[in-house]
């Protein structure tokens, strides 16, 4: 039995809440805190927001989300992009690429919808 405490117990009981929501949730991890500033790429990011498909167990801070909740939001897809340096990459992207800039120009000055909408469907998990 997991004790009730520490980071991995954290991280699962996080996971639980989705799933129990979405049973055939494909669970996507996020390093940081899952605050506003973290939930908004930077503009380098080009790829949008990065996730990984395994959980970071030594991460200070993790949000845990869903593929199927960020697909199921219309205005934003969950990709896998895997790639050397992280075979468990994935991509939250606008649909509409045209949108990505203003998302991005949005970090530390305003709140952007999307920063919203993903806020409302992670759970922050440490």
């Amino acid at each position: 039995m997991m004790k009730k405490h520490g980071i991995k117990w954290v991280v699962l009981s996080a996971a639980s809440d989705i799933v129990k929501s979405a049973p055939y949730a494909k669970l996507i991890f996020r390093s940081g805190s899952g605050n506003a500033a973290n939930m908004t790429p930077i503009p380098e990011d080009y790829d949008g927001l990065s996730y990984s498909t395994v959980a970071i167990l030594t991460a200070n801070n993790l949000a845990v989300t869903s593929m199927n909740l960020v697909n199921g939001t219309l205005v934003l897809v969950a990709v896998d992009t895997p790639n050397p340096k992280n075979p468990f990459h994935v991509s939250v992207l606008p649909r509409d690429m045209r949108t990505l800039a203003g998302w991005q120009a949005s970090r530390q000055v305003y709140l952007h919808p999307y920063t919203v909408l993903m806020m409302g469907i992670s759970v922050r998990a440490w």
